[in-house]
């Protein structure tokens, strides 16, 4: 990035907001995107309910706000933000565009929806065929692919004091840009997710 890093060392760079977390990261345009993640905010007073003690947790807030890193500059500017706030998004970048798909809304709902922000505005692509975050994407033989990931059981209904179960999917998903929506490929031997996803071209 123009002489940005030195191999072997790493510089704080400070942003126009805060840290983030888990969020999605590509180069546009010779520039770096961040979007989404959670950003703390405030913290709050909880209660052990052992001890009966009050702490102070930081309290973390799922975004849709992104910012542009220019090397040209060494400053992060804000960008135009994403239609959805999400965290732990799949993403990668396709055709020169920042890809992100899925992730966990301000809701913890796992989500679906998938954007594209080409450096000037987001564009939303077809829904994934299910929701999904902390899975892995990237573009392999040209066609941009979605693997593995989590998500929670019944998450659209309610029972008092009891919590979605998270289940980890052995799905894969390819995005078919003649039919213009993602199609499900062949499953994986496991279900997995919080993992790492490459496309290399392996040769004899």
């Amino acid at each position: 990035a123009g002489g940005c890093w030195t191999p072997g060392t790493r510089e704080h760079r400070g942003m126009e907001t805060t840290d983030r977390l888990f969020a999605s990261c590509g180069g546009v345009g010779g520039k770096i995107v961040l979007a989404g993640g959670e950003i703390p905010r405030a913290s709050s007073s909880v209660r052990n309910r052992y001890t009966f003690e009050y702490r102070l947790h930081t309290v973390f807030e799922v975004v849709r706000d992104c910012e542009i890193f220019d090397p040209a500059t060494m400053e992060f500017a804000p960008a135009p933000s994403m239609g959805d706030a999400r965290v732990g998004a799949a993403f990668c970048v396709w055709g020169g565009k920042l890809v992100v798909a899925g992730g966990q809304d301000e809701h913890k709902q796992s989500l679906r929806t998938v954007e594209a922000f080409d450096g000037e505005k987001w564009t939303r692509l077809p829904d994934l065929n299910q929701s999904r975050f902390h899975a892995s994407m990237a573009v392999w033989n040209g066609v941009l692919t979605i693997v593995g990931g989590s998500y929670e059981e019944n998450q659209h209904s309610f029972s008092p004091g009891k919590l979605p179960q998270v289940l980890f999917t052995n799905k894969v998903e390819q995005f078919s840009e003649e039919q213009n929506k993602w199609v499900v490929c062949h499953n994986l031997r496991m279900p997995l997710a919080f993992h790492a996803c490459v496309a290399a071209s392996l040769s004899m």
